[in-house]
């Protein structure tokens, strides 16, 4: 999830909206896996402990403590709250956090104030809440995306359920926008052409679905172009929508990211598309012009190399390439591009070089030169 005001560094975007299985997975490879919220921070280490800092406004913590204490350094959540299994990913909403098992099951805390949790009210939780297995049909549970006040749920199957506000037609599930869901439902596997979903992500009210056939289905706002369907402002999708294929050459997509307003796609050849809000130059044009279908980036503003994956912050975009290279673009008045040289903002992508200096044995990450969770002292 982007972090409005916690945007001080690159890593707040290195924690994405953005849930694709294998992604996800790859991760566990790295020191540590983090999640940014509105304002909170979750980060798990290697050794499957999970660590929490920032606000506690709604729970979002999930130590069982009072609404006004927040916690500036990282801090444990006892193992005992997840039923002793092991977390392999986490997810942020706005005040909301998620927590998936290697069982594939699910727990929540934060902000339920639209059902987002799923937990069948809109009760908050301070402690993290497991979402019943009946409700998923007993099926795991792989990767989860959480926007605003909305939340998405990947199973192993490939099928997708959603929960939370529908204000926007975020949901997918053509109900009226007043019409929030506490409980997750499941989004018609016939609207995607029967194809399982692989990677979700999430915009502050837009929803994201890549299939297994590489092609995307959004729904949701569109004030600023950000769902690429080539619509006007006022026109948004309340069930998801298939962006046509020959805007991007026909060719598969692979993965998504989704910022505030503004949305990034990347193809298995290594392109990349974006659209949507780009008054901070998050799209990477250097034009300050929203797209409303996606535009290409050139590949030789990443000296040709291929890019694997992105992830977006509030309005910064970050993209990784075959290579191991990051490049950054959009807003940098806290520093959020990882640039020195850059004092408010950067129109095109720029390398990323200083904080990344160490090859990992996994494909597809850089080892940070940064002391590990387990040392830091709490």
């Amino acid at each position: 999830m982007w972090s409005p005001q916690s945007n001080n560094n690159i890593f707040n975007a290195l924690s994405a909206r953005a849930a694709s299985p294998s992604h996800q997975n790859a991760r566990l490879g790295f020191n540590f896996m983090m999640a940014a919220g509105g304002n909170h921070t979750i980060i798990t280490t290697r050794g499957d402990a999970v660590f929490v800092c920032g606000s506690n406004q709604s729970g979002q913590l999930g130590l069982g403590l009072g609404r006004d204490e927040n916690r500036n350094v990282p801090i444990k959540i006892p193992e005992g709250r997840f039923g002793g299994e092991k977390i392999i990913a986490v997810t942020a909403g706005m005040f909301s956090s998620f927590f998936v098992t290697a069982g594939g099951r699910v727990f929540v805390c934060g902000s339920n104030d639209h059902g987002q949790l799923g937990l069948r009210n809109d009760e908050d939780r301070d402690v993290p809440t497991k979402i019943s297995e009946e409700i998923f049909g007993g099926e795991k549970i792989i990767a989860v995306a959480a926007g605003c006040s909305h939340s998405i749920f990947v199973m192993q199957s490939g099928r997708v359920f959603v929960c939370g506000s529908n204000d926007h037609g975020q949901l997918g599930l053509g109900l009226g926008r007043d019409e929030d869901r506490n409980v997750p439902r499941i989004i018609s596997e016939e609207i995607f052409g029967g194809e399982k979903i692989i990677a979700v992500a999430a915009c502050m009210y837009s929803s994201f679905f890549v299939t297994a056939g590489g092609r995307v289905f959004v729904c949701g706002e569109n004030d600023d172009g950000q769902l690429g369907l080539g619509l006007g402002r006022d026109e948004d999708r309340d069930v998801p929508t298939k962006i046509p294929e020959g805007i991007f050459g026909g060719e598969k997509i692979i993965a998504v990211a989704a910022g505030l307003c503004h949305s990034i796609f990347v193809m298995q050849s290594g392109r990349v598309f974006v659209c949507g809000y780009n008054a901070s130059d998050e799209l990477g044009l250097k034009d300050l012009l929203e797209r409303r279908v996606p535009a290409e980036i050139p590949r030789e503003k990443f000296n040709n190399d291929d890019i694997v994956s992105a992830t977006a912050g509030y309005n910064h975009t970050i993209f990784q390439t075959h290579n191991n290279y990051f490049y950054s673009c959009g807003l940098n008045n806290q520093g959020q591009l990882g640039r020195r040289d850059v004092h408010w903002s950067e129109g095109k992508p720029l390398q990323v070089m200083e904080f990344f200096n160490k090859p990992s044995n996994v494909i597809g990450v850089r080892e940070v030169d940064l002391p590990l969770i387990e040392d830091i002292e709490i």
